[in-house]
Parts: C-alpha cells; sequence; structure tokens
C-alpha cells in the first residue's frame, strides 16, 4: 500500500471520528437545553434563522416556552385587532407562531351559514373591534333557526409590524383547530379537528408566503394537535375511538415535501395532550386515558416509532404537554377524586433511560391546566383551582424539584394557557369563569415579583409567542401585539353618575362618561355585583358622550358597579372607577335633630346626621346618630326637613 493511499485513509478515519463524536447526542446551545437531534445533519425548526423567532407552539420542539429575544417591560400596545368571529362560548384555542416577521394562527369561525360562499370575510383586521353593546344572550342564538351552522378552520397570515392581514386560507368546513402552526423552511403546518361528523382529523402544508395548500393528509382521528417538524418530517399526534367507546392515541409522522405517511404508531389507550416533545432521536407523548383516569408519559424511537419506554404517572388526569430541559423531561399529572379535591404532581426522568430523578407532591388544592416553561436553571408554571376561578405560579430548581418560590396570582381567572420566558421576564395570561375576561401578567423570572399586567376583554386560552422584542397574543375576540416601542398615551377617564341609594324593587338610572385626552373613541367595559352576563356590559363611544343603563335592584344588599375605558388607538386602559350603592328597605322612625350636607334626588334625600335622635318603630330600636351616620329618607315622607333641622315621623333608612 502506497504512501499517499494510507495517508488518504488515515484522513477519512481521522474525519469520520470527529464527526461521529456527536452523533445523535444533541448540540449544547446558548439557551441553556439541548438542540433536538435525530441524525448528525438534523436542524431544528428554527435552526436556519439568524433572529430567534417564535415558530411553533411553546417555541421549539423541547416545548421550552423559552426565547433569548428582548421582551416588554412595560404593557405598551403596538397594535391590536379584531376577528370577525364573535361567538362567547367559542375560544380561541391555537397560539400564534411568528417567523420571519410574520404572524401565523389558526382560526375558528362557529357563525357562518351553510350558504354562506367560499369568499365569507374571516381572520383579524386591524383596529376593528366589535360592537357589542349591550351583552346579551342573542348573540349566541341563530337568528334564523332554520339556517344550519357549522364550523370553519382557516389560517390566517399577518404582518406582525402593523397587524394587517397578508392572507388567510380555509382550510376546512365543520372542523375546528385544537392545535398550533408550525412553520419550517417556508412552509406552515396545522391541523384541524372534526367537529364530531366524521371520525377523521386533517395535517395541512401551507406555503408560508401565499398560503396556497400543499398538501393535505387526513389523520384517522377524532382530534389532532400541535405539529412538530424536523429533519424532513413532520409528527402530529392525536386519538381514534376504539371499542366502548374508548380512546386510542396514535402517533403520525408524515414526508414533509410530499405529505406521505412514513409510519404511524398506536401508544396505548387514552388521548394525547396537545404537542409531541422531540428531542435527541426520541418522541414524548403525554396521554390521558379519561375512561380509566390513568395518565402515561411515552417514549418512541422518531425514525420508526417503536417504543422505548412509557411511565405509569400517578395523577388521574392530565392537561400539559412534557418539556425537555438539560437532558431531563418533566411532566405534570394532575389527581381528583371528584370531591373537589385536587392536586398535582411534577416529575423528572432521565430523557433517554426515562430514569426517575425527582418528583414533587404540589399540595393546595390545584391542578395544572398547562404546559410547564423551562429556563435558568429553573420550572416554571401554573396551577388553578377551576371552580373557585384562583390560581398561582410556582418556579422549582429544575435539577433538584426544590421550591423556589410560588405566588398567589389571581383571584379572578383560571391559567389554561402555558406560560413564555424572556429576557428575565415570565409572561402568562388568565381567563375569569365568572366575569369572563383576562389578564396578562409580567413578572421577575427570578423572584416572582409582578412587573405588570394588563386587562383583556375577554378570555385567554391560547399561549403567547416572543419574538424581537415583541409579544403576540390571541385570545377569543382579539390579537393583541406588546412592543415597549408603542406611542405612550394619556390613559382616558371615566366618571360615573346615578344614586348611591335605593329601595329594592326598582330601577335606577346610572350615567357612564368616558372621555379621552386626544379625543380617540374608546371601548367601555361595564360590571356590576351580579353575576355574568347580567353584570358585564361593553360598548363602544365616541369620548365624551354619555352613556345611560337602568339597573334594577331586587333586593336589599350593598351592591358595587365600576367601568372602565381603552383608548381604541393606543389601546391603553382608564383605571376603575366604581360606585358603592345601598339598597335598603326603609323603616317608619321618628327623627328629631341636627343635619348637614342635605342632597335631594329623585325619590330620596340623602343628609348627614350632626346630632339626631332616632326611634324606629319595628322592629323597636332608639339611639343616637352622631357624625358620620348618613340618613337616607324616602321624599313621600310626611315630616319636617329643612338644611340644618329635622323632626317628625319619616320612611327612613340610617347607614
Amino acid at each position: 500500500m502506497n504512501g499517499s493511499l494510507v495517508e488518504k485513509l488515515m484522513i477519512c478515519g481521522i474525519i469520520f471520528v470527529i464527526s461521529g463524536v456527536n452523533y445523535g447526542a444533541g448540540v449544547e446551545n446558548n439557551t441553556g437545553y439541548k438542540s433536538n437531534s435525530i441524525s448528525t445533519n438534523e436542524s431544528t425548526s428554527s435552526s436556519s434563522f439568524t433572529t430567534d423567532w417564535w415558530p411553533m407552539y411553546h417555541h421549539d420542539l423541547n416545548l421550552t416556552g423559552y426565547s433569548t429575544s428582548t421582551a416588554p417591560k412595560t404593557n405598551k400596545v403596538l397594535w391590536a385587532a379584531g376577528t370577525y368571529k364573535n361567538f362567547w362560548y367559542d375560544p380561541q384555542r391555537s397560539s400564534p407562531a411568528v417567523v420571519n416577521d410574520t404572524i401565523y394562527i389558526g382560526v375558528v369561525d362557529p357563525s357562518v351559514p351553510k350558504s354562506t360562499p367560499i369568499s365569507h370575510e374571516i381572520g383579524f383586521q386591524k383596529n376593528r373591534l366589535p360592537l357589542k353593546s349591550p351583552f346579551n344572550f342573542d348573540r349566541i342564538q341563530n337568528e334564523n333557526p332554520s339556517t344550519e351552522r357549522w364550523y370553519e378552520a382557516y389560517l390566517v397570515c399577518m404582518n406582525a409590524t402593523t397587524g394587517f392581514e397578508k392572507w388567510k386560507t380555509r382550510l376546512d368546513d365543520e372542523y375546528y383547530i385544537r392545535g398550533s402552526p408550525a412553520v419550517a423552511d417556508g412552509r406552515v403546518y396545522i391541523t384541524t379537528t372534526e367537529w364530531f361528523t366524521s371520525p377523521y382529523g386533517h395535517l395541512f402544508c401551507l406555503d408560508a408566503s401565499t398560503g396556497s395548500i400543499l398538501w393535505n393528509f387526513t389523520l384517522n382521528g377524532y382530534e389532532a394537535f400541535s405539529p412538530a417538524v424536523v429533519n424532513g418530517k413532520v409528527y402530529a399526534s392525536g386519538w381514534i375511538l376504539g371499542e366502548n367507546s374508548s380512546k386510542i392515541c396514535k402517533l403520525f409522522c408524515l414526508d414533509t415535501e410530499t405529505g406521505i405517511e412514513v409510519f404511524n404508531t398506536t401508544l396505548g389507550i387514552g388521548e394525547p395532550v396537545d404537542a409531541a416533545v422531540l428531542y435527541n432521536g426520541r418522541i414524548y407523548v403525554s396521554v390521558w386515558d379519561d375512561n380509566a383516569y390513568e395518565t402515561f408519559l411515552y417514549c418512541v424511537n422518531a425514525l420508526n416509532g417503536t417504543l422505548y419506554w412509557n411511565k405509569n404517572l400517578p395523577g388521574n388526569y392530565l392537561l400539559s404537554s412534557p418539556v425537555i430541559y438539560n437532558g431531563k423531561i418533566f411532566v405534570i399529572s394532575n389527581t381528583f377524586d371528584f370531591q373537589e379535591n385536587v392536586s398535582c404532581y411534577i416529575e423528572c426522568f432521565d430523557a433517554i433511560t426515562g430514569a426517575p430523578q425527582w418528583n414533587r407532591y404540589i399540595e393546595g388544592g390545584a391542578n395544572a391546566w398547562s404546559t410547564p416553561a423551562v429556563a435558568y436553571n429553573r420550572i416554571y408554571f401554573t396551577v388553578s383551582h377551576e371552580l373557585y376561578d384562583i390560581s398561582w405560579l410556582y418556579c422549582l430548581d429544575a435539577a433538584t424539584g426544590d421550591l423556589i418560590w410560588n405566588k398567589f396570582l389571581t383571584q379572578d381567572g383560571v391559567l389554561y394557557s402555558s406560560p413564555a420566558i424572556a429576557d428575565g421576564k415570565i409572561y402568562v395570561n388568565s381567563m375569569s369563569y365568572f366575569q369572563f375576561h383576562g389578564y396578562l401578567y409580567c413578572l421577575d423570572a427570578t423572584t416572582g415579583d409582578n412587573i405588570w399586567q394588563y386587562w383583556l376583554v375577554d378570555p385567554i386560552y391560547s399561549s403567547p409567542a416572543i419574538a424581537s422584542g415583541r409579544l403576540y397574543l390571541a385570545s377569543r375576540d382579539y390579537f393583541y401585539t406588546f412592543d415597549d416601542s408603542a406611542p405612550s398615551d394619556n390613559p382616558p377617564i371615566v366618571t360615573i353618575t346615578g344614586p348611591h341609594y335605593g329601595v329594592p324593587g326598582k330601577e335606577y338610572n346610572y350615567t357612564f362618561l368616558a372621555e379621552d385626552p386626544e379625543e380617540h373613541d374608546l371601548l367601555v367595559i361595564f360590571e356590576w355585583s351580579r353575576e355574568w352576563p347580567e353584570g358585564y356590559y361593553m360598548w363602544v363611544t365616541p369620548s365624551g358622550i354619555p352613556y345611560v343603563l337602568t339597573l334594577p335592584f331586587e333586593e336589599e344588599g350593598e351592591y358595587w358597579i365600576r367601568a372602565r375605558a381603552q383608548d381604541m388607538v393606543y389601546y391603553t386602559w382608564s383605571n376603575w372607577t366604581e360606585l358603592t350603592i345601598n339598597i335598603s328597605e326603609p323603616k317608619q322612625m321618628f327623627l328629631l335633630g341636627f343635619i348637614n350636607h342635605v342632597e335631594k334626588e329623585n325619590d330620596y334625600t340623602l343628609m348627614n346626621a350632626s346630632l339626631v335622635f332616632y326611634a324606629q318603630f319595628s322592629p323597636f330600636k332608639v339611639g343616637f346618630l352622631s357624625p358620620g351616620n348618613q340618613i337616607i329618607i324616602l321624599n313621600n315622607s310626611t315630616g319636617y326637613m329643612g338644611s340644618r333641622f329635622i323632626i317628625g315621623r319619616f320612611q327612613a333608612t340610617i347607614g
């Protein structure tokens, strides 16, 4: 063998050894988690981007929910858009993907008559806020009962800077969207779910620039969830209906170029929970068997779908996907006993072997409804008690499971959406079952301290996305973009005038005046202490135009009403203006003494006591009223009442 041939063989051998060192091992990157690797030349869906975009649900194939982007330090809104759909019980479940300054999101229109042509307007329109004044259930009733209504699924594409729509593509009729889009190599992938009419879902591949459908694969299952794309393959999980109405979990793998099925694998009894996780040539799926009330974590080979291992989790139901961080997989399962006693477990396993690392039982009567986020060697997750509308945010050490802190977040909302982390901050949004609105919270990721919050006019299921210094968020009726570079604005002011006191069984008028310093149009939110929906109204008004509501008070008690307004150009909110109203049945009583600050209304006169003797007839009660006591007298009373002195028999209440 000559020398030149030996040298060539030695060089080839060295190259082979060097290139093979990291085969299938995953490559550590600057985010602190390992990139997903099926083979040596595998790349994640975001690896070709110089900017850290948000190309899929929960940011990346490990579902970390973490971005290296900067993120908003303030709650300033750059732009907002309203959707054409307007069904109060139809939540927006799809979360946005953001790539190359473009937003992709799945939208469902539940109120399209079947005769509507395919050009029916659906999607997002900048600066359009639907008029909902006053709120009533007519909005959810079909105006023509003979007209059959259906669900239509769309993929909508918007300019991330301006909010204007680029294109929208109608995907399916009578289908729903449970998952979020995934963007890779100039294509967008999204699943649709049938609306209980046929046992099929669909996986679509569209051109990211034009919205043209490149291929469509029928998934043999009732529900399909967020896809994941890597190394020329797209993965999606779903479930089909088996014997005795049991659900069977399926995992599908398709070729991204052709849409041809590579494999499909049956994982077991139950339904998958949203997105699958990819790491080091493996796919992880969390599964809930809602018949036997058991929960599982499966790990399968990403090349052929064969099972590596599975774990039976301690909870009896789960609602979140697993996440990968530093070679470990974290999964949360919940427990309940049908007696309102709820709790959850978080467990950590070695992602390759499945060996247990640690577990933690979270007490306090709450369940985890969303996928955790991981960053800074910490794992963040939310828990909520759905019946009581209360929620907490937890932060644990990712290596040990030790509690670092937990924060009571809200007594006015459940946290269905998953948190997002960037720039040392954690963002999470809530929805209120009882008032049917939401909040977006920004907290310090180190301490859990609240940095800012933003009141949302409707409920939130969708999770936020962070890219290029902005935060993107979709609710049921609106799409918001938060950016510190948005113009500053003076907030509106709301005043409420009307009676503070009244008697049961009567109606009283209250006037709401919303004014904006720049005279922009305003969206006004009204709430009062009655339960939703009677206690919730919204209307759009020009600045400075009074709006009158007539409110009925059937029973005695202390009521409150409040209102706030949003500038429809800069989306800044006023503070809440609140009024307390005392409704009580007047009593027959004798009054004698000195009074001041007499104010006469239509039905009653209000005054302050200086020193007044009173004798109530039934039930009998006597005493003295001093400064700080208020007297409310019906104007049809027969006694004498001046500006300083009162004497006689009155129909009155004492406050």
